[in-house]
């Protein structure tokens, strides 16, 4: 599945991956968070590099959005 170029230049221009592909998918964070079993601040946090999450966390995330894990893991 392909991004708008719009989305696709928010990803480039440093914003969160995860943040851009929950938003694309409707998801506020507390719908995406209760889809995880975490609250909405956990992915608030990890959206913002403020916290990290286990790799089941990001499996399950991956899964939530319906994506490769790769789409949405923070890049260094």
């Amino acid at each position: 599945e392909y991004l708008p170029s719009d989305m696709v230049n928010r990803i480039v221009d440093g914003e969160s991956a995860l943040r851009v592909w929950r938003q694309f998918r409707g998801f506020s964070a507390n719908d995406l968070g209760k889809a995880v079993g975490v609250v909405g601040s956990h992915i608030t946090h990890l959206e913002n590099g403020t916290r990290g999450g286990k790799p089941l966390l990001w499996r399950a995330l991956a899964s939530a959005l319906s994506v490769d894990i790769d789409d949405i893991l923070p890049v260094d």
